[in-house]
């Protein structure tokens, strides 16, 4: 999060987060800016900051509000609905946190429960249904499902 000011003499800059002073390593001040770096931010750092810039002149404040986008959740109930020659259809309800960014896409995997790899079925499913073709009759799968936003995909869930 980065402020621009003009100060002089050289001024000093404290960042807060629910009237907390911040850790200063993650403060970078210089003549005419101030910023503060989030390594690796998460929901919970979202909200109102509030820098104060100061000097022996006096002071002024900013306030950014923060969001933070994220990876959505898992998604949930994920289950077979319908199994026919070559194809099972799967459900799944969406996941309870889009990650604060809308859901394009799901993607949609496929295991034999023989091998140890994953093969993508599909990664347009665009609602909380698939199903998946080219199956081997006979044969034992393992499915899995997440959602995914512009930021990226968030965790597997698999059937059981």
């Amino acid at each position: 999060m980065f402020v621009p000011y003009s100060a002089y003499p050289k001024a000093e800059a404290e960042w807060f987060y629910d009237n907390v002073s911040l850790p200063k390593d993650n403060i970078h001040t210089i003549g005419d800016s101030t910023e503060y770096r989030l390594k690796d931010p998460k929901k919970s750092d979202q909200g109102r900051y509030k820098v104060i810039i100061k000097n022996k002149h006096g002071q002024g404040e900013a306030f950014i509000n923060l969001d933070v986008i994220d990876v959505p959740g898992p998604v949930k109930s994920l289950h077979v609905v319908d199994t026919a020659d070559g194809e099972v259809s799967l459900v799944w309800e969406e996941p309870e946190s889009d990650g604060g960014s809308k859901i394009i896409t799901y993607l949609v995997e496929r295991r034999d429960v023989k091998r140890k790899t994953w093969t993508l079925a599909t990664d347009r499913a665009d609602a909380p249904e698939y199903t998946v073709t080219g199956l081997q009759r006979e044969s034992m799968y393992l499915f899995r499902v997440c959602a995914r936003n512009r930021v990226g995909s968030g965790p597997n869930v698999e059937t059981e």
